[in-house]
């Protein structure tokens, strides 16, 4: 639950894209896993067929394993972050810290 609450704080654009591509990444693995005959008929209609469903329900499952780097990304860029949020520090330390 702590991770989830980690996902809805939002600091700045990066944080933010990246707490959304977290979201649709996994929606959309989701959706390539549990519905794959739908979802690859709405994304390509003309593919058909069991080994189409099969190559798009593995799409979904590698999918699924993109969210874990986003959401890496998203607070390894939110602790780097944090050393400079305050006015006090000298912007020559916070490069230095970079």
């Amino acid at each position: 639950m702590r991770d989830l609450g980690n996902l809805m704080q939002v600091r700045g654009a990066k944080s933010a894209a990246y707490s959304a591509l977290t979201v649709a990444i996994l929606g959309a693995g989701a959706g390539y896993v549990i519905a794959p005959e739908e979802s690859l008929h709405n994304v390509l209609p003309y593919a058909k067929g069991p080994e189409a469903v099969m190559l798009w329900r593995s799409l979904g499952a590698a999918l699924l394993m993109l969210p874990t780097w986003t959401y890496n990304l998203k607070v390894t860029h939110q602790k780097h972050d944090s050393h400079c949020h305050s006015w006090n520090i000298v912007i020559e330390r916070c490069v230095l810290l970079h």
